[in-house]
């Protein structure tokens, strides 16, 4: 099932259009379905399962080095596309390395966007990497440095507290009346209020 339907979809772009009406700031909201692919981690996990797997064999069993490696080998390989899946790839992830791995692609999504080329340096980017479940707010230095964290803690909190309900376009629209909000408190409109970046949810 898809997280956002067409009617979610246009939601989310007339908050970022009613949001971007009262600030110069411009608002872009990114998802990713996953901030790494984590290919290292079933590969990883199954080679220590292959490593462990001789020594019960050779304590144990009459089996020949010749079966034994032929097992180690097999188990290798099934391990290896059981844990395949993203679903259990990303399972097999520590937290705090996927909550770097989501910082790290929305930190690349900043400026793959072309946030960092906004007038006045006051984009803000709203991103999610859906199967990690992690929300992160970056804005760029211009609010950066007028904004206390705890608001963006409140942005993220009431973003995946509607994405675990399975709410994600309320989630979105909350986030951005916040962060809009925000971005018209720091950097109200000038006389040239150019929408500089697009306004429709991008989905990787």
């Amino acid at each position: 099932m898809a997280l956002f339907t067409d009617e979610d979809k246009a939601r989310i772009a007339a908050a970022i259009a009613a949001a971007e009406a009262r600030t110069a700031g411009e608002i872009v909201c990114v998802v990713a379905r996953s901030a790494s692919d984590y290919r290292y981690a079933p590969i990883g996990w199954a080679a220590v399962l292959a490593l462990a797997a001789p020594w019960p064999l050779l304590r144990f069993t009459p089996w020949s080095a010749q079966a034994i490696h032929l097992i180690q080998l097999a188990t290798f390989i099934l391990a290896s596309l059981f844990l395949w899946s993203l679903p259990r790839r990303i399972a097999l992830v520590p937290g705090f390395i996927r909550r770097q791995r989501a910082r790290a692609a929305a930190q690349l999504q900043f400026s793959a966007q072309d946030m960092l080329r906004t007038a006045g340096r006051t984009g803000c980017l709203i991103y999610v990497a859906e199967a990690e479940r992690v929300a992160i707010v970056l804005a760029d230095a211009a609010i950066a440095a007028k904004v206390d964290d705890s608001v963006w803690r409140e942005t993220i909190e009431a973003l995946t507290d509607a994405l675990k309900d399975d709410r994600a376009a309320d989630g979105f629209v909350r986030a951005i009346e916040i962060c809009g909000a925000v971005l018209a408190t720091h950097a109200p409109p000038g006389a040239r209020n150019e929408d500089e970046l697009p306004n429709h949810l991008i989905l990787l």
